[in-house]
Formats: C-alpha cells, structure tokens, sequence
C-alpha cells in the first residue's frame, strides 16, 4: 500500500509531528484533544486533512498557520503518513508478503483489531484504502499522495497514543505470530 517516491515532507506546524504535540499554539492545533478530533476525521473516512499553511478555507489557519488568501489547499502529508502506516499494518496481517494487496484477511484480521487499537474504522479502511489506495479506476477518491518509506518509518511522525511503529523491516510478520484480536 506505500507509495515510495517523495512528495514532500509535513510542514514545521503539522499537528503529526511528535514534536508539536501538546505545545502551546493559539489556535489550540497541538492539543490532544484536537490530534484526537482530526485523527477520528480521517479514521472514520472523514473529508481530506488539509496542510494547515496551505488552506485558506479555514479562519483559524489563515489567522494562526499564515495560509494566505487565494493559496492552492494541498493534502497533510503528515495525515498521509498515518493512513499509509495503517494501511500497511492490515496488509500484513494474513502473513502474505506480497506488499500492497490488501486481501479479505488482511480486512478481516485488521477490523478485529481496530476496537482496541483506535484505527481506520471500516468504512474508514474502505474509503482510504479501496477508493484512495488501491490503482484506478477502483477508487473514486483523491488518490494518496506518494510517501517514502523513510517517512512512513519516521519515529518524528505520529499520533498520540499510537502503537508502536511498524517499520518496513518489522512490516511483514511471521502469520504464526499476527494476532487477530479475539
């Protein structure tokens, strides 16, 4: 499911960045209980998270992020970073180390899982991953901008109270050893 060209890197103020969570900001981007609010956005197959500088759409970005009128909104790379680490968590969960094939067990095995470990919710991993993932003409949502590995595997990246960081050498598990969560 990981893309590997680079498109960029999250901006200085991404609320992603392990480093600003819980600053102090005057639009209250960092705090836990807005990570929580955005991250619940995107899980639940919510609209695109948008670069903070980038869209003007929004007062408090103009006014707290420096987005400047008339800019072009880009997609959060840093919201894409968590989206592709889920993504690519489910592909490995039915053993099968052919990376980017999401199959019904990944599906089924990661759905078991998502209650305890607050993940993409069903129509979450359907909309990230079967309309935005997966090559055309499957989807019909904005395609995932490409991430590099690097990123994906960046300890700089997150969320709070995410899981640890499954990395691209720690990505494909032994099937003996995935769990299901029942």
């Amino acid at each position: 499911m990981s893309k590997t060209s680079i498109t960029g890197t999250p901006c200085q103020q991404c609320p992603w960045r392990v480093a600003n969570h819980g600053k102090r900001h005057p639009g209250g981007f960092y705090r836990k209980d807005n990570l929580r609010r955005l991250w619940n956005q995107i899980r639940k197959g919510g609209r695109l998270q948008s670069c903070h500088p980038t869209d003007p759409g929004h007062p408090d970005h103009r006014q707290h992020a420096g987005a400047k009128p008339g800019a072009k909104p880009v997609e959060c790379i840093g919201s894409v970073i968590l989206i592709l680490r889920e993504m690519r968590y489910a592909d490995t969960l039915d053993g099968d180390t052919t990376a980017g094939e999401l199959s019904p067990t990944d599906f089924d095995r990661y759905m078991a899982e998502t209650r305890q470990r607050k993940g993409l919710t069903r129509e979450g991993l359907l909309y990230q991953g079967c309309s935005r993932a997966l090559p055309r003409p499957i989807g019909d949502g904005a395609p995932l901008p490409a991430v590099s590995e690097e990123l994906l595997d960046s300890p700089a990246y997150g969320r709070p109270d995410e899981p640890p960081l499954l990395t691209a050498t720690t990505a494909k598990r032994d099937p003996a050893t995935a769990t299901t969560g029942d």
